[in-house]
């Protein structure tokens, strides 16, 4: 498995207590829930939670509706930022870099591992008024500022940014406990 497709299966992980509300107006949340760093990158979660029910297609995703095609540009957003400028956003479909790597391997020749970051959706799910999915993200980031950002426009939520420092990520990456060597 490629380092940026997951975590280490050879780790445990260290919680860091990151919890925020991403974005809210009077009848929406978006929040941080949980972040587990891995000396590789870390996962993180986001619960949405409403007052009224929360069609799937509003999150990016279910069945087609009965008379065509969910409208797109409409759904939740959640990206990130590393202080040197890079930045990623999460998609219902692979990034250019990780198609990239697939593409090279799938010719026969070796793959270029990407630059980062890679945000990778990890699972999650829920229906009515709950909704909670976890992302991996690859490489740790750098020293300095990450920006975790936030935008449904299907809910007039603009862009929205709650910044950590790096710092705290990179510590917890390295005590992540090794449960066994790799060889």
């Amino acid at each position: 498995m490629p380092p940026w497709f997951g975590a280490p299966e050879s780790e445990l992980g260290e919680a860091l207590p990151l919890r925020a509300v991403l974005a809210s107006d009077v009848g929406v949340a978006v929040a941080l829930v949980s972040c587990v760093v891995f000396s590789t990158g870390f996962e993180f979660g986001i619960a949405v939670r409403s007052k009224e029910d929360i069609d799937s297609h509003e999150m990016g995703f279910g069945p087609p509706p009965p008379y065509g095609p969910p409208p797109t540009g409409r759904e939740l957003v959640i990206g990130l930022e590393f202080a040197d400028g890079r930045k990623a956003t999460a998609h219902n479909h692979p990034s250019g870099q990780v198609m990239s790597f697939y593409a090279a391997a799938h010719e026969g020749r070796e793959p270029e591992l990407p630059v980062g970051p890679i945000l990778m959706p990890r699972g999650g799910g829920g229906g009515g008024k709950n909704w909670d999915f976890r992302y991996w993200v690859w490489p740790l980031p750098p020293e300095g500022t990450l920006t975790f950002t936030c935008e449904w426009p299907g809910r007039g939520l603009p862009m929205s940014r709650y910044e950590v420092d790096s710092a705290e990520l990179r510590r917890a990456g390295g005590a992540s406990k090794k449960l066994w060597n790799d060889a």
